[in-house]
């Protein structure tokens, strides 16, 4: 599911350890895709909460299952 490849690449970015990624670059990638999400039709904001929702719900892990709401909120 691209939803979930997405939000795991963000978590991904956002715990990424400094000499892996560059941080200003993880949070500039980070702010481009909060800001197309930003831009979305606020009912398919809401379908793309909704579904981040039901994969958080539906993971066994605890990491994950807070991170997937978070990677909507910004």
């Amino acid at each position: 599911m691209l939803v979930e490849a997405l939000a795991w690449i963000m978590y991904a970015m956002d715990q990424a350890d400094e000499d892996l990624i560059d941080t200003d670059t993880a949070v500039h990638w980070m702010e481009d895709v909060a800001s197309l999400i930003g831009r979305l039709a606020p009912e398919d904001r809401r379908e793309l909460l909704a579904m981040v929702l039901r994969l958080a719900a539906d993971t066994a892990d605890e990491q994950m299952r807070s991170a997937y709401p978070a990677f909507i909120a910004g």
